[in-house]
Formats: structure tokens, C-alpha cells, sequence
């Protein structure tokens, strides 16, 4: 809930008041974290692939980074996902999360290039698999005990939106644009 002179402060309900030290998370602080400003704390990258993993005091930043492909998810994408759930969640040190993308989207659902592989089969195919491995990384999302902030940016589409879904709260940039299908 934002405060009545709208500063973005936002108060934190019971169950996530544990995972902060203070009963208050400023939001503006969170966007300029996420965007690369504020903060000048020792950076902890951790090497994925496709993911951008640093840990910057106690905060985890997880960033897709196939920006050339509006980091649309593939195979690879949602391994390091996964992975990158996983070290957060398993990383006590790591008191928030914070996902973003790299250029100009936040994710843009499934790779094109894996469907096209598919027409002259089961189009239906590549649509599972896509849910089948995204589905851990998704659950470790979920089950997280510490807050998940999505920092949108740009274009979300297909299961970009679900992990956008997932996350705690979402701060979405003024030129963020959703589409479902």
C-alpha cells in the first residue's frame, strides 16, 4: 500500500516483515538498484550462461541476458532460471530478489526459433516442454521465504508474464508493454 503522499514507500505484510530488517521496503530504491545506480556494495557475479547473477550485499540480481532475442526463453534460459531460483532460495545471506532483463525486454515468452522448429510436427510440442522445465524454476520462485521483485522492463509476453506473476511485488517501467499471446 502506498502511503498517502504516494512516496512509493510500501509497508510489508506480516509473513515477509521477517525477511527484511526494517517493516518497509522503498520501491523507488529497489527500480534504481534494479537499473544499475544507488547502491556501491561489493558485486558477487556467479557464472550462468544466460543469466546475469550478482549479489550485491544482501540483495540477489538476476538478470535475463539474451538481449539480442528480447530474452526470449529457451532451453538454456530456463536451466540457469532454475539454477539462479535455486541459489537465491538456498543462499541465506540473500535477504531479496530482484529479476530483470538485459536491453530493451523483461522476457518475451517462448523462443520463436524453437516453435519453428516444430510446424511440420506436433506444434503443441514445444509448448510443453516450455512449461514442463519452466515449471521448477517457477515453484522455487514461489516457495522463496524471502520478497521477489520483478523489475520490468520493456516488453513482456507469454511465460515472461508468468514469471512476472510469480514474483512478490513488480515495479514496472513507464514504457513496459504486456501481451498474453
Amino acid at each position: 500500500m502506498v502511503n498517502k503522499r504516494g512516496s512509493g514507500i510500501f509497508r510489508l505484510s506480516p509473513v515477509l516483515q521477517t525477511s527484511l530488517p526494517d517493516k518497509k521496503i522503498d520501491c523507488r530504491l529497489f527500480f534504481k538498484i534494479s537499473a544499475g545506480f544507488g547502491l556501491r556494495q561489493r558485486s558477487v557475479p556467479m557464472a550462468l550462461e544466460n543469466i546475469i547473477y550478482e549479489k550485491k550485499g544482501t540483495v540477489a540480481y538476476v538478470r535475463f541476458n539474451r538481449p539480442k532475442n528480447f530474452n526470449a526463453l529457451d532451453g538454456g534460459l530456463i536451466k540457469d532460471f532454475t539454477k539462479a531460483m535455486e541459489m537465491c532460495s538456498d543462499d541465506d545471506s540473500v535477504r531479496a530478489v530482484v529479476i530483470t532483463g538485459e536491453g530493451k525486454a523483461f522476457c518475451s515468452g517462448g523462443d520463436i526459433a524453437v516453435f519453428r522448429s516444430f510446424f511440420d510436427k506436433d506444434r503443441a510440442e514445444p509448448f510443453r516442454e516450455l512449461i514442463k522445465a519452466l515449471n521448477p524454476g517457477i515453484i522455487t520462485l514461489r516457495r522463496m521465504k524471502k520478497p521477489v521483485i520483478a523489475a520490468v522492463n520493456g516488453a513482456v509476453g507469454g511465460a515472461g508474464m508468468s514469471i512476472v506473476a510469480a514474483c512478490d511485488f513488480r515495479i514496472c517501467a513507464a514504457s513496459v508493454r504486456f501481451r498474453a499471446g
